[in-house]
């Protein structure tokens, strides 16, 4: 299960595509070992199948194409493709895949099993070397909310530049359900580039917080052995949030969480796995929170025209002169 990661705010950057080469280069290099030491310290975090959530997102997304388009001999890039299991479905349907990710990692991990169809590129977000409109599918799933926010706005003007005339743009995201309207905000984000086709959202809100509550132990004990894990946790919190977190992390409240993580963690997996039981808390989510219980949004847009249809009795009518007036 994802951490929510993505707080969509509205920026308007206007000097982000003069951003000098150096620069551009640093920030690439940057992306990539961050991305190399999380795929290093935790692969599993990257693996779609690891959860029931993820195993329903990938259906999801599969359903959500196939409902505006066929994948047959379509030409694709799944960006952000991790070990490739998305690439790898959308290949089996017909597709041929370009597959896209920073991670040295992750390519080796997709050039493991069979790559007919498929090309891996290391390459990544918010801006690539592809060809401008060179694919009728691009795929982005669960990879914005890991981008700094600064970059969102050129994210989505990355996707518009990939995808062909009439092609279908897919893309999904965590929303930070301690945030407010975080979907309003992608909502915005994602109309100044796309008209969308169709919104898929999903209401885990329930069961992110109760499966947050079974793992708090495990969490605990990991940020009191890992030095690394604990400076990065501590420098998101503040005030009161802050002092609770370093109470926690400490002797002897540490040999409490090491008993209730034994204890805890069969229900963390239950709740993680438990098909029955997501679908019982979406349920409730949908029922008691509405809208504020959205947790994830996926959307298929196509890209705006530069030129927009004039009906004929809105079109402007030529004024006359006053000589033609008068005459």
């Amino acid at each position: 299960m994802s951490n929510n990661r993505l707080n969509v705010t509205y920026t308007d950057n206007k000097q982000q595509n003069t951003r000098p080469l150096s620069n551009a280069r640093a920030q690439k290099e940057e992306i990539q070992a961050t991305m190399e030491r999380l795929w290093l310290q935790n692969p599993q975090q990257f693996d779609p199948l690891r959860d029931c959530i993820e195993r329903k997102r990938i259906v999801a997304t599969l359903e959500a194409i196939q409902s505006v388009t066929t994948l047959n001999e379509k030409k694709v890039v799944d960006l952000g493709c991790g070990a490739g299991i998305l690439s790898r479905k959308m290949r089996d349907a017909g597709a041929i895949v370009d597959a896209v990710d920073i991670a040295s990692q992750a390519l080796q991990k997709l050039k493991s099993e069979d790559m007919q169809n498929i090309t891996a590129i290391q390459d990544c977000l918010p801006s690539t070397s592809l060809h401008d409109q060179s694919y009728d599918l691009v795929i982005c799933t669960e990879l914005i909310g890991y981008l700094k926010s600064a970059d969102y706005r050129m994210f989505i003007a990355e996707l518009a530049r990939l995808v062909k005339n009439g092609g279908f743009v897919v893309c999904s995201s965590d929303l930070d359900i301690n945030t407010d309207n975080p979907l309003e905000r992608l909502v915005a984000l994602v109309e100044t580039e796309f008209t969308v086709e169709k919104w898929i959202l999903s209401y885990h809100l329930l069961q992110i917080r109760v499966c947050r509550f079974f793992e708090a132990p495990a969490f605990y004990v990991k940020c009191y052995q890992d030095k690394e894990y604990f400076q990065k946790e501590i420098e998101k919190r503040k005030g009161l949030r802050r002092r609770l977190f370093m109470w926690n992390t400490k002797m002897p409240l540490n040999l409490l969480w090491r008993t209730l993580r034994m204890v805890f963690n069969p229900f963390a997996s239950l709740f993680r796995q438990n098909v029955w039981i997501m679908n019982f808390l979406e349920k409730i989510t949908r029922f008691f929170w509405s809208e504020a219980g959205i947790s994830h949004a996926l959307f298929i847009g196509k890209r705006r025209p530069l030129t927009f249809p004039v009906k004929k009795e809105n079109t402007p009518r030529e004024l006359k002169h006053k000589r033609q007036v008068w005459e």
